[in-house]
């Protein structure tokens, strides 16, 4: 067979078009930089640096950060591109656009393993496509490592129905996809368990690769064992656990219930994404699936209903647990339900292509228009409406760079430099954007109210509304302003002068 054929030539440049548009302004859009982007490329830059993390720990299993402890695939992966790019936000989200693109291809192949060729195929232009897909592969977070180890961890399962040495590697990979996101913690031992009993009956006739997959899964799990156990791979859950200030079981009981009814409702996938996030991920402007795939995702669950995929099935089942025993739910914790949401598409799509065989090259060709006609919707308004609407406090925090910039650019012209605290954990960002300390501890977090001193030359970027209530609102020199791209103040950077 020629490497070149038509499948792989199609393949190859949806990849290619998928990386582009991943990393198009990577650095820039999403507008602002989180802080959890920030500390893990932090602690990458250090461990390259120093050999320590931030918290000046020896290459951790577990980095302690913002109050909890995070798994250590991201952090790590993010050592390559912070060597090569430097610390920015470009080398900490380019993982997550590589990572993205590589889901695409699982995508293909696990579609093509469980269905037929043409359905992975459509499954990978889809996900290409997906806005879903596309905004998290541009963040710095860990989603779409534990996306891709996950991917690895299904499609090498379904190998091992054709040859069981793959459910020797499926085992390796179910218990390394416990080290890329909190979440796996619950999905993946459920996942992992529920696939052995449900393929007891052929893999009964070799125990000893039901043994050895089960000692690879626990062996590797062992440092995340201890890890709960000790209380510490605990915190995140116990910080945002649907128990919190509940007394009631019967009320917890009902929550989880519609937290897991709500992973399936059209308004979660279709019309508005995250709930309790307004503008950081999705918004009144993008949504995570493409509204013209929503009539063949309805055929594609139609169609699935009269198929015996057992191991689709146990991910439909399990997929929305990782939101089940949490206040709030989120497409970035529902992770592993957008290929399978992408590959139900890709089945309806399917379905209706085969139904007109003399025409399908043609009918192929109109849905796919649409779907693209759509894709450019989406990505217009995520360079112009999104930025807009998720600058601010409830989207991503936009201004920490631009101050830091102006305070590094003057640090020689003042005793201190003071930013206000109007970001989650805004303590990282000083040391994101020096992270050698040439501020010599001059910048730091602050406001007029708290560190004023007349005897000192200080600097302050603070927020217009903490001016207009404070007692400075006459005595604030302002030195610049930084606007959010709806061209409202975001930040004043100035000095308190004395009105004698």
């Amino acid at each position: 067979m020629k490497f070149f054929n038509k499948t792989r030539i199609v393949l190859i440049a949806v990849l290619g078009l998928a990386l582009i548009m991943r990393v198009y302004r990577i650095g820039a859009d999403p507008i602002g930089f989180f802080c959890d982007e920030a500390v893990r490329g932090l602690d990458a830059y250090y461990l390259l640096t120093r050999g320590v993390d931030s918290n000046n720990a020896k290459f951790p299993i577990f980095f302690r950060a913002l109050g909890e402890y995070t798994p250590p695939i991201q952090t790590y992966s993010e050592m390559l591109s912070v060597a090569v790019l430097g610390l920015n936000e470009i080398a900490v989200r380019l993982p997550a656009a590589i990572f993205g693109t590589i889901s695409i291809v699982l995508v293909y192949l696990l579609a093509k393993t469980l269905f037929s060729r043409r359905v992975g195929l459509i499954a990978a232009i889809i996900m290409a496509l997906t806005p879903w897909a596309i905004h998290y592969s541009r963040t710095g977070f860990e989603y779409n490592i534990y996306l891709v180890f996950f991917l690895l961890s299904l499609w090498t399962w379904a190998r091992g129905r054709e040859n069981q040495r793959w459910f020797l590697i499926s085992a390796a990979f179910w218990g390394l996809t416990l080290y890329t996101y909190n979440p796996a913690k619950l999905i993946v031992p459920i996942f992992f368990l529920m696939l052995i009993i449900w393929d007891l009956k052929s893999l009964i006739k070799k125990p000893m690769v039901v043994v050895s997959c089960l000692l690879i899964f626990t062996v590797i799990s062992i440092p995340m064992g201890w890890h709960i156990k000790s209380g510490k791979g605990l915190i995140r859950f116990n910080q945002v656990s649907v128990f919190n200030g509940q007394a009631d079981s019967s009320a917890v009981i009902q929550r989880m219930a519609t937290n897991y009814a709500r992973h399936y409702s059209l308004d979660f996938l279709f019309f508005r994404g995250e709930p309790d996030l307004p503008s950081r991920h999705f918004s009144t402007v993008i949504k995570p699936l493409l509204i013209v795939t929503l009539p063949f995702w309805l055929l594609g669950i139609r169609r699935l209903l009269l198929r015996k995929k057992r191991i689709v099935w146990l991910w439909v089942a399990i997929y929305p647990l990782s939101g089940v025993l949490i206040s709030d739910i989120g497409t970035y914790r529902a992770m592993i339900g957008l290929p399978l949401m992408v590959i139900i598409t890709a089945i309806g799509i399917d379905w209706v292509v085969a139904r007109v065989p003399k025409w399908s090259s043609v009918v192929l060709g109109i849905i796919m228009l649409a779907v693209v006609v759509d894709f450019g919707r989406f990505y217009y308004s995520y360079f112009t409406a999104y930025r807009a609407e998720s600058a601010g406090w409830w989207g991503w925090q936009y201004g920490p760079r631009e101050i830091m910039a102006y305070f590094l650019k003057n640090k020689n012209s003042y005793d201190e430099l003071y930013m206000s605290g109007d970001y989650n954990a805004g303590e990282i960002f000083l040391r994101f954007y020096d992270p050698e300390n040439t501020c010599r501890g001059k910048c730091r977090m602050g406001i007029p109210s708290d560190d004023y001193n007349p005897d000192r030359r200080q600097l302050f970027a603070i927020n217009p509304d903490y001016l207009r209530d404070s007692g400075y609102k006459d005595r604030f020199a302002i030195k610049k302003t930084i606007y959010y791209p709806n061209r409202a103040v975001a930040f004043l950077i100035g000095e308190i002068v004395d009105l004698k």
